[in-house]
């Protein structure tokens, strides 16, 4: 479904800032995309060599291991659309910050699209997702959609 809410096709340039176990690498593939990675733990990484579903996506893609806000202030690409899928808010506060969120600016197109997974926060009272387009839209991201069975935001570079 990523794929397909970003309007991936053959060359576009994609940044996964989150690799995880590859599924939704797989779609950007299958989609034509180009796909330059991140991935902090190599554990998940050795994990994903022995999933049916993705082993031979490594293959397929640059994958780059560190810290995605280490990682993306470094690049240099500039890419087309960005899929933006981090561990929850209580484990990696940085990933949903405006620094970053200008980190990505910086490594994008005029035109990119952003699919950013912000979950199902455990703290109820508050409006999590209203938080984190906020910050998106201070660091230079303007809205576009807010998915909000699927828990995410789409965004396009301001």
């Amino acid at each position: 479904r990523v794929a397909q809410l970003l309007n991936v096709k053959a060359g576009d340039n994609v940044l996964e800032t989150c690799f995880g176990l590859g599924y939704v690498t797989r779609a950007l593939l299958n989609h034509g995309a180009t796909v330059t990675s991140i991935e902090r733990e190599e554990g998940v990484i050795e994990l994903g060599k022995y999933n049916p579903w993705t082993a031979d996506v490594l293959n397929k893609i640059q994958l780059i291991v560190g810290k995605a806000e280490d990682v993306v202030p470094q690049l240099t690409q500039q890419f087309d659309k960005i899929v933006h899928d981090p561990p929850r808010f209580s484990h990696a506060q940085i990933l949903y910050s405006r620094k970053f969120y200008k980190n990505l600016i910086r490594v994008s197109t005029s035109n990119t699209l952003l699919y950013h997974y912000v979950g199902y926060p455990l703290h109820y009272r508050r409006n999590f997702m209203k938080e984190v387009k906020k910050r998106l839209e201070d660091s230079g991201w303007r809205v576009i959609k807010e998915w909000k069975k699927g828990h995410a935001l789409i965004a396009q570079r301001a």
